[in-house]
């Protein structure tokens, strides 16, 4: 292994101690010509001689622990789900301007010409996320913009000039994202891994690992230009899934480090510039609780059972037991008899009664007897509404006034049968009962519960379960 590779891993120990164990798992490996360090999905480490004599060893560490960020914060799986087709350039940049700026942030030297979330024109401290969401929608404006204002004759004078310019266009100048000029998140060949290999380079990306790997180069990358790390596109240099020949980590390996490094975070890094790692270690240590799910535990912790179909219960023995010796389940079903009220008042949006809904509906679809649940909608300027629910679509969400969960639940508790379960769907911008009613009642707010004010706080013998607007995961 290369002696300025090894200065700069420990290096990046040095900056990064509690990813020490990760730092030195990834596997090094030669790429001559690549003009510059990038990491695949099974933590390769690819690296070029000559584009470490480029750099100091603590621009170099830089650049490691920049490709190892992608790894553990699983950008390559996080894009999946989120990117569409013609957007990856947008999303590598977005990746990039998150991890630049926390590195920054950390005093992290990284080599000229990568981007920083101001040559974005963008603030700091974003997640990749909410740089994508930034930079597409910047895009489409763009777009817009440039089909309004474009004319034939302006499309058709572009000069030989303006193409020279373009083409001499350096690393540390501000660009966009789609320019053609390489930088890292850009849209080089090599790079996003889209292209087919340039001619003369079959033979090398046929066979990148042997006797002769030494003598094998591969087309320059931009600096800082990461492997599939960042977005799980195999670029042509990459040497694919791991095998005997070709070492690397397979997934159970790279979970096993990544919850290792969180674990170190915790323990070992309590200075404030170590506020994002705790907060990643937390999230990958105590991961949330899917919302539907905690709510459908609380449903079922309350619901009665009726015996004869469904699950299987030592509640209630089974009658139909040949042996006295041995104790056996009976077959139960959850019997539901639950009131949901959706709020409907001015404060609720579009996007708050779509959560609504799509929890009522999760909800629904857990039972097979569904004539015990009853749904209320409205607010305090207009009639309540109470519907038998057998599909949710058809709900008619009235209301626009304001809204009072205290007095809507008094209405509830007034029928008969009473409920055993009252679900509230709301903002959370209502006042609440004072008084436990003795049946559970159980919030589902569409708004963080600490953005809520004092005199709004749900009490607490209501369990909270919050939906997250805009979580697609």
């Amino acid at each position: 292994m290369s002696t300025l590779l090894s200065q700069a891993r420990l290096r990046a120990c040095r900056y990064w101690p509690f990813a020490s164990h990760a730092i030195l798992s990834m596997v090094p490996t030669p790429r001559p010509g690549l003009g510059t360090l990038a990491v695949d999905q099974h933590w390769r480490l690819y690296y070029d001689e000559a584009a470490l004599q480029r750099m100091n060893a603590e621009q170099a560490a830089g650049v490691i622990l920049h490709e190892l960020d992608h790894l553990l914060k699983r950008h390559h799986k996080r894009a999946k789900s989120l990117v569409g087709e013609g957007q990856w350039e947008a999303w590598n940049y977005a990746t990039d301007a998150a991890i630049n700026g926390d590195l920054k942030a950390q005093d992290i030297p990284l080599p000229d010409g990568v981007v920083y979330p101001e040559r974005l024109g963008l603030p700091d401290g974003l997640s990749a996320e909410e740089y994508f969401r930034k930079l597409t929608e910047r895009t489409g404006d763009q777009e817009a913009e440039d089909k309004s204002q474009d004319s034939p004759c302006e499309q058709l004078g572009d000069s030989d000039d303006d193409n020279q310019d373009d083409s001499q266009d350096t690393e540390g100048e501000d660009r966009q994202p789609g320019s053609d000029a390489g930088d890292q998140g850009s849209s080089h060949p090599g790079h996003e891994g889209t292209s087919e290999p340039t001619a003369g380079s079959a033979d090398r990306l046929e066979h990148p690992c042997g006797e002769n790997e030494a003598s094998q180069s591969v087309e320059p990358q931009p600096i800082g230009a990461s492997g599939s790390c960042s977005d799980g596109r195999q670029r042509p240099w990459e040497l694919g899934p791991p095998d005997d020949d070709n070492p690397g980590l397979d997934e159970a390996d790279q979970d096993q480090l990544i919850h290792v490094t969180a674990k170190n975070v915790l323990e070992r890094e309590h200075s404030q510039e170590s506020a994002r790692h705790r907060r990643w270690a937390s999230d990958i240590l105590n991961p949330p609780i899917d919302p539907a799910a905690r709510l459908l535990n609380l449903v079922r912790r309350y619901c009665d059972l009726t015996f004869g179909i469904g699950e299987r219960s030592y509640r209630r023995p089974s009658r139909r037991n040949g042996n006295p010796r041995m104790v056996l389940p009976s077959n139960v079903a959850p019997l539901p008899r639950i009131t949901v009220i959706v709020d409907t008042s001015g404060s609720m949006d579009a996007e708050d009664l779509g959560l609504s809904l799509g929890l009522i509906r999760k909800v629904l679809n857990s039972f097979r007897i569904r004539d015990g649940i009853k749904v209320i909608t409205g607010d305090t300027q207009g009639q309540t509404k109470q519907l038998c629910l057998s599909d949710p679509k058809r709900i008619d969400l009235t209301g626009g006034g304001g809204t009072n969960m205290a007095r809507i639940v008094e209405e509830v508790l007034e029928t008969r049968p009473q409920p055993q379960m009252i679900l509230i769907c709301t903002d959370g911008d209502t006042p609440w009962p004072t008084q436990d009613p003795g049946i559970p009642i159980v919030a589902c707010l569409t708004n963080p519960r600490a953005t809520l004010p004092e005199y709004y706080q749900p009490p607490s013998w209501i369990p909270i379960v919050e939906l997250c607007k805009g979580d697609v995961t």
